[in-house]
């Protein structure tokens, strides 16, 4: 790999890139990430750059393997969810090899090789979180009952962790901090007391990235974690309800300090930059201050999902299954795709429901030799989301005569008590797989936050990206003028319509735009083209864009370019989209 002149990445210079215009890129740093070059910025948000650390000498990617090897209980979950934060790709107490091998951070490997690890990545980083001896025992009694009721015979991890007594569990902790001080390097590895001390500073300066304008996150699905709280005026059981997250409004820590009210004098509450009420906190009520808990200008965070994430989070639902399946069963049509991975994974039949019960889909020449299903055990019945619980309960309604499991990828924190089986409760979201073909993209919807629908960039997310440049001129002119004719879609919008296009596309080549719409079945109110007589005259595009957005009634934009997308959402302040590295600026 050849050598690069040193990379702008936080001011260092051992590291550096293979990238041709990485060290030229953004020499003012990255939209979003001043301390971060451009290269290194898209890397972060899961583009494939190569970036070589050299410090020890050592050819090295950067991020590196990142590492947890912490026993259970002192807090691997709250690791986890400040990961993912940070943009990284995160596997919690991983089931396969391949979930340890396509994550950047994996946590609760304590039961992991050292020296394979250290052998297999030898740049990896290491995070190994104490916790007050008596305390951690506690939380381990408390847990272990939970773990026993939630066991499957069919899970290949290890559980005998949770068998082990107080005075074996206290001997395993002693030993696993012995090898890893003994193992590990002590520049890669972080000895942290995450309970006692959650804060971003110590992460994010052993990981040399910049720490997020949010709260760092505590969460705890055995216990301790705050019960969901009804909206004012409303209660659980006659109101939707939530517990909900740090508002979008919330920025960065005040500084300021105050006692807690409840708690007679013994807790300080931290204050944080709103940027409506100029300072708030996330959960604790104090007099005078707004709380984003019983605020009426709370913002909810936008989670987008990937297709990619889809296929992760269902087959991540193999761990909650009972071994006995007659087979799956997907609801039509979002259903289908987590009912094809859990189908797959676990070698059953796969079925669609009908309004009638349920048709096989086919087998393949696998499933000619056989499926590892039980004919007389219940059907595991599958939604890729449940939001109102109308299309589980109609699911229930066909097979009120069948033994059946519900299950969901994805529900809303109001509808758990619907289903057997989720893996995870959102609200609210995006899902990339019917985004533009649900009634939110047109803003046909009673939730406030998409009322307004979506604007929408073109090339990068109705069609693929151009293969060629736009030309003013000669034989490229030709090509880009096939290309508009040719281009392959991405994701179409055929459903609903969408309120508004803007594109850097010239006001030239409108018929040819216009044109590829109608033949792909896309409905469109107003498509904004660039004004330029010529391409190089196009300037400041981002710019051009958010004059737009910003002017029209839409709540959403999408866009292709993450470096766009960052400046959209700067001269807004309107939530944009970048599926091309799955987040959500607001």
């Amino acid at each position: 790999m050849r050598r690069r002149p040193p990379c702008l990445c936080t001011g260092r210079t051992d590291i550096r890139c293979d990238a041709e215009h990485c060290d030229l890129a953004h020499p003012a740093g990255a939209p979003g990430h001043p301390d971060l070059c451009k290269i290194c910025w898209q890397y972060h948000h899961s583009q494939p750059h190569n970036l070589v650390w050299g410090g020890d000498g050592q050819v090295q990617r950067w991020p590196p393997k990142i590492f947890h090897v912490g026993l259970p209980r002192t807090g691997s979950q709250s690791l986890t969810q400040a990961l993912k934060l940070l943009g990284l790709t995160v596997i919690q107490w991983p089931r396969l090899q391949s979930e340890i091998i396509t994550s950047q951070a994996v946590t609760e490997m304590y039961q992991a090789d050292l020296a394979d690890l250290l052998r297999r990545w030898p740049d990896a980083r290491f995070i190994w979180t104490t916790r007050r001896a008596e305390d951690w025992l506690r939380s381990c009694d408390k847990t272990a009952p939970q773990i026993h009721d939630r066991w499957n015979p069919a899970d290949p991890r290890d559980f005998s962790f949770w068998s082990l007594s107080s005075d074996a569990r206290l001997a395993l902790y002693s030993q696993r901090e012995a090898e890893a001080r003994a193992a590990i390097l002590p520049a890669r590895l972080l000895v942290w007391p995450l309970c006692e001390q959650p804060a971003w500073k110590p992460l994010c300066d052993f990981l040399g990235l910049p720490i997020p304008a949010v709260p760092f996150p505590r969460v705890d699905a055995f216990g301790g974690r705050p019960a969901p709280i009804a909206p004012p005026g409303g209660t659980k059981k006659n109101q939707r309800w939530r517990e909900k997250l740090p508002c979008i409004r919330l920025a960065s820590a005040t500084g300021e300090e105050r006692v807690c009210p409840g708690c007679r004098g013994t807790t300080r509450v931290k204050l944080f930059h709103c940027r409506v009420h100029g300072s708030c906190t996330p959960v604790t009520a104090l007099p005078g201050v707004a709380c984003c808990q019983s605020c009426t200008d709370y913002r909810e965070p936008v989670e987008w999902i990937s297709t990619a994430q889809l296929t992760a989070d269902a087959v991540s639902l193999v761990a909650q299954l009972p071994p006995r399946l007659a087979g799956v069963v997907g609801i039509p049509r979002s259903g289908i795709l987590p009912a094809s991975a859990l189908a797959t994974h676990l070698h059953l039949p796969l079925l669609e429901l009908t309004e009638k019960g349920v048709r096989p889909l086919g087998h393949g020449i696998r499933g000619k030799r056989g499926f590892a299903a039980a004919p007389d055990a219940p059907y595991l019945v599958v939604d890729d989301s449940v939001y109102n619980g109308a299309a589980m309960q109609s699911a229930k309604q066909v097979l009120r005569d069948h033994a059946a499991f519900f299950a969901a990828v994805y529900v809303t924190p109001w509808m758990t008590e619907l289903v057997d089986f989720f893996a995870r409760a959102i609200s609210p979201h995006l899902f990339e797989w019917n985004l533009v073909n649900a009634g939110i993209w047109a803003g046909n919807t009673y939730d406030p936050i998409f009322g307004g629908g979506f604007a929408t960039d073109l090339d990068g997310i109705l069609c693929r990206d151009p293969t060629v440049p736009d030309a003013d001129d000669g034989p490229l002119l030709e090509r880009y003028r096939q290309w508009l004719s040719e281009a392959a879609p991405r994701l179409l919008p055929r459903r609903v319509t969408t309120k508004l296009i803007v594109t850097a596309r010239l006001e030239r080549w409108r018929p040819e735009t216009e044109a590829w719409l109608r033949k792909w079945g896309v409905q469109w109110e107003r498509l904004i083209m660039h004004p330029a007589a010529k391409a190089s005259q196009r300037g400041d595009i981002a710019a051009w864009k958010a004059q737009h957005y910003g002017a029209s009634r839409c709540s959403f934009f999408c866009e292709s370019s993450p470096e766009q997308a960052a400046e959209i959402f700067r001269l807004t302040g309107k939530p944009v989209v970048c599926p091309a590295v799955s987040r959500v600026w607001q």
